[in-house]
């Protein structure tokens, strides 16, 4: 059997702190996204509860365009008020 380095591997479903991680905020914060609707709940599987990549992404680019909840990038930045 062949080891593969993590860094090879792309990822496509994360733990919660990978998730927050890929963010680069803090598990907590991660959180609260989550309870504000502003990233997805994650699936789980065989006991298991990981955050799709691709999703993690998707919620991004729409909050970064000013899509999720009602937002616009002219008005007030969704992100300064929270602490990562």
């Amino acid at each position: 059997m062949h080891r593969i380095e993590n860094q090879s591997l792309s990822r496509i479903a994360v733990t919660r702190e990978s998730a927050a991680l890929l963010l680069e905020i803090s598990p907590s914060t991660f959180d609260n996204w989550i309870k504000l609707g502003l990233m997805p709940y994650g699936s789980k599987v065989r006991g298991l509860r990981r955050w799709d990549v691709a999703e993690i992404t998707a919620c991004w680019q729409a909050l970064k365009e000013g899509n999720a909840e009602g937002q616009s990038n002219e008005k007030e930045n969704p992100f300064d008020k929270t602490i990562g």
